[in-house]
C-alpha cells in the first residue's frame, strides 16, 4: 500500500486556517453577548412603555447607579424617570463596544414629540445594567467625560474639623461652616438662620446618630463657596440644638454636583466637574458607595480578627472609628472587645453610650493604620430604625492621613498618603488625650475634675516635653503603650507651649 508523505501547510495556509478558527470562535462567543444584549434592550423598552421599574429589577447589576446614587437610592429615581418620561417610541440597538469591565450598547431613543436620542448603556461583566447615561443625564450627571477643575477653596484644621467660610445668599455675613462629608446637606443654627432672615417652608425628621430629630427645611438658597462656585436651589436644615462654635455644616449637596479633594498638606478643598480625574501618582483606588453621603470598605481589626465593615466616609466625626450598635451587637464584638473606658456620643442632642478600647489596625485596600483606639456603640433594641446602611463612621483621624478624592460619579476613591500618615491616632494618658497635629503634640481633651485639669492644663495646648521625653517620641505606638503603663500611677511634669508662652506644670498622680 502506498502512502503519501505527510506535508505541513505552507506559512500562508496556517495564517488562514488560524484566521478561521478565531472568526469562528469570535462568531460563537458573541452569540451569548448578542441575547443579553437583546434581552437588556426589550425589557428597558417594555419597562419604559408600562412605566414598571420592576421590570427591570432583575437585570440591574449589584453596583447599579444613577447620577452618583447607589441603591436603594437608585431604583428610586428610575421610579421617578419612568413616571416622567415622554412615552418611549422604541429603542435602537446600534452597536455593541468593549467597556471597562463588560460591555456597552450604543442604542437610539425615540421618545414622542422628541428628537431621537443616542447613548450609551453600560453592562458589567455578568451582561447586568451597570448604568444607563440617559438616566444619568437626566439627572444632570455628566460622567463620560474627563474631569477638570473648577475651583479652590481653602480651609483650616480647628480641633479636628475642617473650618470653611462660605456666604448664603446676598447676606454679607461670613460663615465658618464644617465640611462635614457625613452629612447629606446643609445645616445652620437656628440663631444663625434668624440672622440671616432664613424662614422654614416645611419640616421632615432627620437621622443622627442613635436616633432622629425634627428640623425645619428654608428652600432656595444660593451657597457661595469661592470667587465663581455657588451652590443654587440649596435647601438648608435649621437645627433647634447644633453643638460647638461653628455657623453650621455642608457636605453632601457639594459632592452630588462636584467630585472633591480634601487635599490636608495644602488646607484647600479641589473641586473637579463629574467624570474621569487624571489623578496623581502614589494613591489607590477604593470603591465608593453613596446613598446621600458616601461609604467605604474598611477593615477593623480586634485583638487578630479583621472584620470588613462599610463605614460612613464622615470628616465631621473627631475620631478614628465607631461601629454601630447593629454590627457591634450582629458581629458579637463586644467579647473581644478591650474596653479601657465609658463614654457618651451627642449629636444634635441625643446622647448614645459607647465603650472606648483598643483597635488593632484599620485597612484601607492594602494599607494597614494603627488605631489605637475605637469606640463601639451599644447596642439598644430598635437601632436598626437610624442606621441601615452603614456599619459605622470613620472620623477624621484616620481621613487626614490621605489627601483624598471623592469622586461620586465614578464610585471611587482615591487615596494618596500625605505629610500627616504615620502618626498615630489620638491616645489618652493619665486622663488626658493627645493627639498629633501638623506634626505637633496637643491637648485634645482633659478629663474634667482631673489631676491635669486641676494643674491648669488646656485644650489646645502644644506640648513641649512630657517627663522629659520630647514629643516626636510618641510618634511610636510601642513608646504610647510603654509610658500608659509606666505612668498610670505616677505624676507627671509637662510642658506646653501656650498663645506663644512656654509654661510648665505638674499634674498628681491620680
Amino acid at each position: 500500500m502506498h502512502h503519501q508523505p505527510l506535508t505541513w501547510p505552507s506559512r500562508q495556509g496556517m495564517r488562514l486556517c488560524r484566521m478561521l478558527i478565531i472568526l469562528a470562535v469570535g462568531i460563537f462567543s458573541l452569540q451569548p453577548a448578542s441575547a443579553q444584549s437583546d434581552k437588556v434592550i426589550q425589557t428597558l423598552t417594555t419597562a419604559f412603555q408600562t412605566r414598571n421599574a420592576d421590570t427591570l429589577k432583575s437585570l440591574l447589576g449589584e453596583h447599579f447607579s444613577v447620577s452618583v446614587y447607589s441603591n436603594p437610592n437608585a431604583f428610586r429615581m428610575l421610579k421617578q424617570i419612568f413616571d416622567k418620561q415622554p412615552a418611549l417610541q422604541k429603542m435602537e440597538l446600534l452597536q455593541t463596544l468593549p467597556g471597562k469591565e463588560g460591555t456597552q450598547l450604543q442604542v437610539k431613543y425615540y421618545f414622542e414629540k422628541q428628537t431621537p436620542t443616542v447613548s450609551n448603556i453600560l453592562l458589567d461583566k455578568d451582561g447586568k445594567i451597570d448604568r444607563v447615561r440617559l438616566f444619568d443625564q437626566l439627572y444632570g450627571a455628566k460622567l463620560d467625560t474627563t474631569a477638570h477643575e473648577v475651583g479652590v477653596i481653602p480651609f483650616v484644621m480647628e480641633n479636628k474639623k475642617i473650618v470653611v467660610q462660605i456666604k448664603i445668599n446676598n447676606h454679607p455675613k461670613v460663615l465658618r461652616m464644617l465640611f462635614d462629608t457625613g452629612a447629606d446637606g446643609v445645616g445652620l443654627k437656628k440663631e444663625v438662620a434668624d440672622e440671616l432672615g432664613l424662614t422654614g417652608s416645611r419640616e421632615q425628621q432627620t437621622s443622627i446618630v442613635g436616633g432622629s430629630a425634627k428640623i425645619t427645611i428654608s428652600e432656595n438658597n444660593i451657597l457661595h463657596l469661592a470667587e465663581g462656585i455657588q451652590l443654587e436651589r440649596s435647601n438648608i436644615a435649621i437645627f433647634p440644638k447644633y453643638d460647638g462654635e461653628l455657623d453650621g455644616l455642608f457636605g453632601g449637596n457639594v459632592m452630588r454636583k462636584y467630585s472633591v479633594c480634601i487635599d490636608f498638606d495644602k488646607s484647600v478643598l479641589r473641586l473637579y466637574t463629574q467624570g474621569e480625574i487624571a489623578y496623581p501618582k502614589g494613591g489607590f483606588y477604593l470603591p465608593l458607595v453613596y446613598r446621600g453621603t458616601p461609604e467605604i470598605a474598611t477593615g477593623i481589626n480586634i485583638r487578630g480578627t479583621e472584620h470588613l465593615a462599610h463605614l460612613a466616609f464622615d470628616t465631621g466625626a473627631g475620631y478614628n472609628v465607631i461601629l454601630f450598635g447593629p454590627y457591634v451587637h450582629n458581629k458579637n464584638l463586644m467579647e473581644r472587645f478591650r474596653v479601657e473606658s465609658y463614654s457618651q456620643n451627642i449629636s444634635f442632642g441625643h446622647t448614645t453610650k459607647t465603650a472606648m478600647g483598643k483597635i488593632d489596625t484599620i485597612t484601607l485596600g492594602a494599607t494597614k493604620i494603627p488605631a489605637l483606639q475605637g469606640s463601639l456603640q451599644q447596642y439598644e433594641e430598635g437601632d436598626e430604625r437610624w442606621s441601615p446602611m452603614s456599619d459605622g463612621s470613620l472620623g477624621i483621624d484616620v481621613i487626614k492621613q490621605f489627601n483624598i478624592y471623592i469622586n461620586a460619579g465614578m464610585r471611587e476613591f482615591y487615596l494618596i498618603p500625605n505629610n500627616n500618615f504615620g502618626y498615630p491616632g489620638d491616645f489618652w494618658m493619665a486622663q488626658v488625650q493627645y493627639g498629633f497635629e501638623d506634626g505637633k503634640l496637643k491637648v485634645m481633651r482633659i478629663y474634667p475634675d482631673s489631676p491635669a485639669a486641676t494643674a491648669g492644663l488646656a485644650e489646645g495646648d502644644e506640648v513641649q516635653l512630657i517627663n522629659n521625653i520630647k514629643p516626636l517620641a510618641f510618634k511610636n505606638i510601642a513608646t504610647i503603650e510603654q509610658y500608659q503603663r509606666e505612668w498610670k500611677r505616677q505624676p507627671i511634669n509637662i510642658t506646653v507651649k501656650r498663645e506663644g508662652k512656654t509654661q510648665q506644670l505638674k499634674i498628681a498622680s491620680m
